[in-house]
Parts: structure tokens; sequence; C-alpha cells
């Protein structure tokens, strides 16, 4: 079972935070974003299969804020459509941020928002900013993975990082090796058990994070600290 982040975006308007963006980012399945962001799946994929070593986390859970609207069995989040076209301007669309799957939770009859179900929290766009510039930027952690046979040669053909690996792979057919074990004998494997060092921010989307609510802040001419981003996830 995957686990998947679901986020908002407020600004501080008016004497209040008003919701002008959802699924920042298009809520990306990012396990080393998850892990940053809220310890979630640090290092550790389905079935506690390790991924990674621990990732940095930019703080402790907060929950959801204090001031957060929600409805009486505190799933959903009280969503103002008024305030995301305002924002916007848009024919009642909710914002150029919003992924597909996650502007389909905002109906015209239900203005409600899920926010998962575990793991809420929430940081300031200036928290963020600090976060990546002095933490992730700076750390370096070592990934693991089953690289298909291709993409393992092709990748040390061309000097490049993995474009693609699992957690692990099965099956009939699947002959997996370690680096040193395929080095020593290539014939007849079909995938390599491989580890790499990777900065955080070059294997997760959290640059995309802030890029988005950057661009939020800059549309609607907002400092950093009047930016907020809010977020939960399902398992």
């Amino acid at each position: 079972m995957g686990t998947d982040i679901h986020s908002i975006a407020q600004v501080w308007a008016e004497g209040t935070w008003k919701t002008v963006a959802v699924g920042i980012g298009g809520d990306p399945r990012d396990y080393n974003l998850f892990a940053m962001l809220a310890d979630v799946r640090n290092g550790r994929g389905f079935a506690g299969i390790k991924t990674a070593d621990p990732f940095p986390v930019i703080h402790e859970h907060r929950g959801l804020p204090e001031d957060l609207a929600v409805n009486e069995d505190g799933e959903s989040l009280q969503v103002c459509m008024a305030d995301l076209v305002l924002a916007w301007g848009y024919d009642g669309k909710p914002c150029d941020l919003a992924s597909g799957r996650r502007a389909a939770y905002l109906g015209e009859d239900d203005n409600r928002m899920w926010l998962g179900e575990h793991s809420h929290s929430w940081c300031t766009l200036s928290e963020l900013d600090f976060f990546v510039d002095f933490v992730a930027s700076k750390h370096q952690s070592k990934i693991y993975g089953v690289v298909d046979r291709d993409e393992y040669d092709a990748a040390k053909k061309e000097g490049r990082c993995f474009r693609s690996w699992c957690g692990d792979v099965g099956g009939s057919s699947v002959v997996k090796a370690s680096e040193a074990e395929y080095a020593a004998c290539p014939d007849g494997v079909t995938h390599v058990r491989a580890e790499w060092t990777q900065n955080a921010m070059e294997c997760s989307h959290l640059g995309e994070i802030r890029d988005a609510l950057l661009s939020i802040a800059g549309k609607l001419n907002v400092s950093h600290d009047a930016v907020r981003y809010v977020y939960g996830f399902d398992s």
C-alpha cells in the first residue's frame, strides 16, 4: 500500500488565513519529500524495506493549525471556493498549481478538501526557505534501490544517477545481484541491488514545492511569512 500527501496553501489576508491553492506541486508521491516534511516513510518503503538512510526533518508534527476550519468529523477542511477564484481570477477552477487528482476533491456542492488521516503538519514559506537553504541543500543521503540491469548499465556508462529504481522486485524471471556480484558475474542477472549517495534536493520534489509556494507569494504580493503550507498523509 502506498502513501500520498494531501496539501493546501493559504495566505494571510484581511486578518485571516485564506486557502488559495490545493495539491501544491501536484501532491507528488515522493517518500524522500514525505520524510523531510513529516518524518513519514523516512528511509523505509512498503513492508519496511530500506530505501535510504534517514533524511533530516523540518520539524516535529504540528498537527493541523488551530485556526483551520474543519467539519464535525475532523477529516475535511472547509475550503472557500470564493478565495480560490478571487485569488487566481479563474472561472470556477481552483488554481494552476493544483493537479487534476487533487482538484477533484473540490466540488461546487461540497467545498471540502480531505487532508489525509495522519501526520498532519504545516510550515510557512519562510520556514521552508530556511530548511531548504541551510539543511536539505547540504544533506547527502545514501539511497538503496533495486535497479533494472539496462538502466544500471546505462547510468554507469553515462556517469549519471539512476532515473528509475524500486525498493524491491520479485518474480520467477527475476535474478538479483549486488553491485559486486554483478561486476564479477553478470550472466543471467536482471536487476542490481545498488547503493549511492545523492543530495536531498536532487532526490526529492522539495524544490518544486518551494517553487510553487514562491509562485503564490509572488502572484499575490505577500511576504514569505504570510504563506502557509498545510499537509497530511494517507496510508
